[in-house]
């Protein structure tokens, strides 16, 4: 067998390990995750712990400021992670409810609201009681 073809057969295997270490990561972060499994206009969607915190602040009060997400998801200053983990768990929302028609704006310099319809189906979506 020549060099090239040895090279070639170690760069598939490589390849062929890179997808297998890939798939297993997505196993590994499916059963380690902390979600919460919601059924939703009959499917079933996951929110993670954070996630799920920042839904019911914004189907109970239809909007909130950057910083009273802040402190609800990390009450002690102390315990507070980096400067954008409150973007980043309002993108993972986002993802998981646009599906659903749930809308989540954001406020430039203030924080992020919800329209009506969108507060009435985080409400549905969480088993929370929907205003008339």
């Amino acid at each position: 067998m020549s060099d090239a073809a040895t090279l070639r057969d170690m760069a598939d295997r490589i390849d062929t390990l890179k997808a297998e270490n890939a798939n297993l990561q997505d196993i590994v972060n499916d059963l380690t995750a902390d979600d919460v499994r919601y059924r939703f206009d009959s499917r079933v969607i996951a929110l993670p712990g954070y996630p799920e915190k920042i839904a019911r602040i914004l189907a109970r009060s239809g909007g909130a400021t950057y910083q009273v997400i802040q402190h609800a998801l990390w009450p002690d200053p102390d315990d507070l992670p980096l400067s954008d983990s409150v973007t980043v768990h309002i993108c993972r929302l986002r993802k998981a409810t646009r599906p659903h028609g749930v809308v989540i704006e954001n406020r430039y310099g203030w924080g992020y609201r919800v329209d009506e319809a969108s507060q009435a189906a985080l409400r549905r979506l969480l088993n929370m009681p929907v205003k008339p």
